[in-house]
């Protein structure tokens, strides 16, 4: 069994890419395709070796001094592309729009993103899909002669075949590994092309390049080697990973063209030349992308597209409302963010959002005729930011009753990074069907109980600050011919104290320093993949500093989280 970054592979994983063992590829890189996702006997790498951390120069035989640095970040594993950033990056690499990456094993959450690189482990199903997703997009852009045109991009009649290979090997090579190539993977590469190219044509043999190229680690991770300076463990990013996790960060995908120029031409060296470099980026669309996957994952909405509701519980609901709701909330993240200039104070109370017709009549909102969004103002008494778009009430309520207790762990754990431990071994608790009780009745009971009421606390009296809004969160008066009773309580937080409904808790928690600082931390999780650590108390600061200099403006917070030692910095491993 072999094991490397995590990952644990028996031999069967030896047949995980039949194709390329037919041509041959396996013997020029001098190991199983399948190894090469990992990195294992494919030769090494020019420069110091992955996760080595070259610790400085020594002098006349005398190590230097690792001097101390209180700012510098923590030691952190490499990161490799999550399922989203896989499709992305083929899809600007290879203008390959099938979203391969959704045909990955699912990411483990860990940070709650997806993206948390502690948590990125390498199973055999994954290499065996990353051959198989390699074979298959090799496969589109050599079966499609403009695609394969447009990537070869060399007149083979007028420069001859093998000028223009090594014209791609070197353009392609550069933009897949984010960073030019060193003078043995080149030659790897020729070599790929050069097997197949001795039994099959031209297409085939750039085919298993591509395929080769994706399944590499210098593909599929974002490796960082620069070393540090002397008597240091922290470098400053080489020019080509500073433009990496420029492009992840606010793209979620690999640099364009722009950035790999800026790179190559020592023009990410300075805080202003970064600076426009992220300003640029953020008014491209994909960091609109980037901000509405960001809330969307934040606030639990993926897949809500493809929840359905009981037909028999609601037959008057559409089949398609998880997506009507859920492109609602997406339009009105990127408004707040975007077109606004807003902050988390309008994400969290703004009564405005986009409807069409059908979704209109969901929310009881007339003369939306059509089925385009447009801007409406909602009544603010009953909708006050996010947390009361249908889609996050759908998202939080499974079942045909409200659920105070889903609804107040979402705001516990979301927007004040407070989450309650798992219950007690053993401990279930039934809540009561009596009709004759009120949804707040039948979960009050989980404070009667001294192994409950010490978590339920801190989430059910948040949750019921949401019971006007019905199971699907449409707006309701009454329950059961019982009215709605929508008081409830912050415990333990900077705005603690009680309130009544959903407009009174969104103001109180847009004015909570908690909420804030928690939002900085959620950004940082998903921005850096990974979670703070004590060494990031520098770099948290600096972006708490700057979330609140600029009035807690979301688009500030962004361009702040390129600014920090964090982002510009790694430690290396003595």
């Amino acid at each position: 069994m072999l094991s490397f970054l995590g990952a644990s592979l028996t031999a069967s994983a030896v047949q995980a890419q039949p194709a390329l063992r037919r041509r041959g590829v396996s013997r020029r890189l001098g190991c199983e395709p399948y190894l090469a996702v990992l990195g294992l006997a494919c030769g090494e790498p020019e420069g110091p070796r992955v996760g080595a951390g070259a610790s400085g120069a020594v002098s006349e035989g005398v190590a230097a001094v690792p001097q101390l640095d209180a700012c510098a970040p923590p030691l952190v594993p490499m990161r490799r592309l999550s399922r989203q950033e896989y499709s992305s990056t083929l899809r600007d690499l290879l203008g390959d729009t099938t979203r391969p990456g959704d045909a990955l094993p699912p990411d483990e959450r860990g940070n709650g993103f997806g993206n948390d690189s502690a948590f990125q482990s390498v199973s055999e199903l994954l290499a065996e899909s990353y051959a198989r997703l390699a074979e298959e997009a090799a496969l589109r852009v050599t079966r499609d002669p403009t695609r394969l045109a447009e990537l070869l991009a060399c007149d083979v009649a007028q420069l001859g075949e093998l000028a223009c290979v090594e014209r791609f090997i070197e353009h392609f090579g550069a933009r897949a590994y984010r960073r030019p190539l060193t003078g043995d993977e080149r030659t790897r590469l020729l070599g790929v092309f050069a097997d197949v190219r001795s039994y099959d044509g031209l297409e085939s043999a750039l085919g298993a390049v591509i395929e080769v190229t994706l399944q590499s680690p210098q593909f599929l991770y974002r490796i960082e080697e620069t070393p540090p300076a002397a008597g240091t463990e922290v470098a400053r990013l080489g020019a080509f990973e500073l433009a990496s996790r420029l492009s992840y960060l606010l793209w979620g995908s690999m640099p364009d063209e722009e950035l790999f120029r800026a790179a190559g031409a020592g023009e990410l060296e300075t805080p202003e030349q970064l600076q426009a470099q992220a300003q640029r980026m953020l008014e491209h669309p994909e960091a609109r992308a980037r901000v509405r996957d960001f809330h969307g994952l934040l606030f639990g909405l993926e897949g809500l597209e493809q929840v359905r509701r009981s037909p028999s519980a609601f037959p008057e609901l559409p089949q398609n409302l998880g997506a009507l709701l859920r492109e609602e909330t997406s339009r009105f993240v990127e408004d707040v963010v975007f077109e606004q200039g807003g902050g988390l104070s309008a994400l969290l109370t703004s009564p405005q959002t986009f409807l069409n017709q059908e979704l209109a009549g969901f929310y009881g909102v007339p003369d939306v005729q059509g089925a385009e969004f447009r801007p409406v103002s909602l009544d603010e008494h009953r909708r006050a930011g996010i947390l009361t778009h249908g889609a996050v009430m759908n998202a939080h309520t499974p079942g045909v009753t409200s659920h105070p207790v889903l609804r107040g762990l979402l705001v516990r754990s979301v927007l004040l990074c407070d989450p309650p431990p798992d219950p007690p071994p053993g401990i279930v608790f039934i809540v009561p069907s009596d009709p004759g009780l009120s949804t707040r009745e039948r979960y009050g009971l989980h404070r009667s109980s001294d192994l409950c009421a010490g978590c339920h606390q801190f989430m059910d009296p948040l949750g019921f600050g949401f019971e006007n809004y019905d199971p699907v969160g449409r707006w309701r008066e009454h329950e059961g011919g019982l009215p709605i009773d929508a008081s409830g309580e912050i415990v333990g937080t900077d705005v603690a104290g009680p309130f009544v409904g959903p407009r009174e808790l969104a103001e109180r928690l847009a004015q909570s320093e908690t909420v804030a600082n928690c939002y900085v931390e959620q950004w940082f999780a998903y921005g850096y993949g990974r979670v703070t650590t004590p060494e990031d108390m520098c770099s948290r600061d600096q972006l708490r500093q700057a979330f609140r200099a600029g009035d807690q403006r979301i688009t500030d917070l962004i361009l702040a989280l390129t600014e920090t030692d964090a982002f510009l910095r790694r430690r290396v491993e003595p």
